[in-house]
């Protein structure tokens, strides 16, 4: 996390994160304009307290912009999340209105992907950036490569969840609801064991049978569907941290999971500082597969990344390896 700075209040200015200011790029100028507005009418006010609602008369002007910061953080913490699903939405109906034209923005992300072959890509199904519920309160979040391959059936204009997420509303209603571990898809496709696995593991490791399954949220590093990944994915920084890193940072986990080796390679392109190594060419943490490796990143907002895989298998760890893994880092942790 970035140091504060603290700058002199007769300037109208406040201490502010560092950190949280940078990863506040790219949410727009509205919160800007509306914080002048409000401070303004603070200082004419002449005394002002921050609640849920923002400020209002009735405290001393000591220690005004101290609490002026904290609500601004608190405006800045929701905005990425609201940014990024608000813009999914938007451009998930464009696509449903018959609209295949990415913003601007998405461009360069669409183009940081060339397979062929199995991997080609395909525009005749909704690009999935994410599954769970982004705008509720995940406690599990996962980080996948792509959505996989496109089944017309469900996923073209015409597909089921097509119209499920015309009935929903929005993208991010129908993604809310974790569909692919849903009563629509399993009688056809029968159990996605792709979300099952991360389902499961993430109930063992909260140690939660309970745990919703909207409560695990998956970000995609490549949002566009193609049956194999067979090219790197490298999508330029500035995107993964507006649509991926930002939004995280506002999530409360401190530990975020990658499931196969392909993500060693993402998070090293990305510039992660990597923080840890366990497992085959790492420290032992006393895994009976010989090849498993667990490779631990730090993100921009201080959580940790944890890359793993084994030769053949890029799906969760058993439980009992979990917990290896989870003494590890909660002892580095505490160093």
């Amino acid at each position: 996390m970035g140091d504060n700075n603290t700058t002199s209040p007769n300037k109208g200015e406040c201490r502010r994160s560092k950190s949280r200011d940078d990863r506040a790029k790219g949410s727009g100028t509205g919160l800007e304009a509306g914080r002048d507005r409000r401070w303004a009418a603070a200082r004419n006010n002449g005394s002002a307290t921050v609640g849920e609602g923002g400020l209002t008369r009735g405290e001393p002007w000591e220690g005004f912009y101290e609490k002026v910061a904290e609500w601004v953080d608190r405006l800045r913490f929701v905005s990425a999340v609201k940014r990024v699903a608000d813009l999914w939405d938007a451009v998930t109906a464009d696509w449903l209105g018959g609209q295949d034209v990415l913003p601007a923005a998405l461009e360069p992300w669409f183009a940081s992907y060339s397979g062929r072959g199995a991997g080609r890509v395909t525009r005749e199904a909704f690009a999935e950036p994410y599954i769970g519920d982004l705008r509720g309160t995940p406690r599990f979040v996962t980080l996948g490569l792509n959505p996989g391959q496109a089944v017309l059936g469900f996923q073209a204009r015409d597909g089921i969840f097509a119209k499920a997420i015309r009935e929903a509303g929005s993208y991010s209603a129908w993604a809310a609801s974790q569909p692919y571990l849903g009563e629509t898809w399993t009688p056809v496709h029968g159990r996605n064991r792709y979300a099952t696995a991360r389902l499961r593991f993430a109930r063992g490791w909260l140690a939660d049978p309970d745990l919703a399954p909207s409560e695990l949220l998956t970000f995609e590093l490549y949002p566009w569907h193609s049956t194999r990944v067979t090219a790197p994915i490298l999508p330029p920084k500035d995107i993964v941290e507006d649509f991926v890193w930002q939004p995280l940072a506002e999530i409360p986990v401190e530990f975020v999971f990658a499931f196969g080796k392909p993500w060693l390679g993402a998070c090293q392109a990305l510039g992660l500082p990597e923080r840890g190594r366990w497992g085959h060419g790492g420290q032992d943490f006393g895994s009976p597969v010989a090849s498993r490796t667990v490779v631990v990143f730090e993100l921009p907002s201080g959580q940790s990344a944890i890359v793993l895989w084994q030769s053949g298998y890029a799906g969760p760890p058993a439980l009992d390896d979990a917990q290896r893994l989870r003494e590890r880092l909660v002892a580095q942790r505490s160093r």
